[in-house]
């Protein structure tokens, strides 16, 4: 029982790592979407702009199906079917990571052998796609969806904008991640997402600070102030 129990297991693995679909379907999908919100009948619809956020963030999502920090080699040589082109040992905040590059992305693990940053160097869909999804969403609010149903993808996008923001900073694109920290930001400030982040905020004017982009950080500092936050 316990060796069926496995082989299922497996076999549901396998199953699901065909998930991700090709970017020519994902750059299909998305185009399709843009089009419907274009359309004056369909563009006056709130799920029309739903669909399009959906879309925007399927496209996002599609390089990473079946990936999450945490699993270690074996387990994604069973759920993820591409092979590295290349492997090396890097050093990252004074500790060494063993960097597999695949087709999408790059993929870091820790001395352990568990997967502890993702990197995404080829998106499925160019163009900031976790943007276009807010906009979409936040528009769809406005025709009258429901804020229970758009208020968790807005938190979502908020939280992607953060883990991407903190994966750059690691690796040191301080640029990116300024420019990240910055969506996560904004959108946050957008209705109907539940809250400001100020940790975004602060983060946003912190590495515009370390960039010389005095403007910016001045502008992200002084939103930190507005809304009360003090950072010990």
């Amino acid at each position: 029982m316990k060796k069926l129990i496995l082989a299922l297991a497996v076999l549901c693995s396998m199953q699901v790592a065909y998930a991700q679909k090709s970017d020519a379907d994902i750059q299909k999908n998305v185009n399709k979407a843009i089009a419907a919100s274009q359309d004056a009948k369909k563009g006056a619809k709130a799920a029309t702009w739903v669909n399009l956020g959906k879309a925007y963030l399927n496209a996002y999502n599609n390089p990473t199906v079946n990936i999450a920090p945490g699993i270690d080699k074996n387990t994604l040589a069973m759920m993820f079917r591409e092979q590295p082109s290349g492997s090396e040992v890097v050093e990252l905040e004074g500790e060494a990571y063993e960097k597999l590059t695949f087709s999408h992305v790059d993929l870091y693990f820790n001395g352990a052998g568990q997967l502890v940053l993702v990197n995404v160097t080829h998106p499925s869909y160019e163009g900031d796609l976790l943007g276009n999804a807010a906009a979409a969403y936040a528009h769809a609010f406005e025709l009258g969806a429901k804020e229970k149903d758009i208020a968790p993808k807005m938190q979502e996008i908020v939280d992607r904008y953060l883990n991407d923001a903190y994966t750059a900073y690691t690796l040191g694109d301080i640029q990116k991640a300024c420019e990240l920290f910055k969506g996560a930001s904004d959108v946050s400030m957008i209705a109907p997402c539940p809250e400001p982040n100020m940790d975004a905020t602060y983060n946003t004017a912190f590495t515009a600070l370390a960039l010389h982009n005095y403007d910016l950080a001045q502008e992200y500092f002084n939103r930190c102030l507005a809304n009360g936050y003090l950072r010990r």
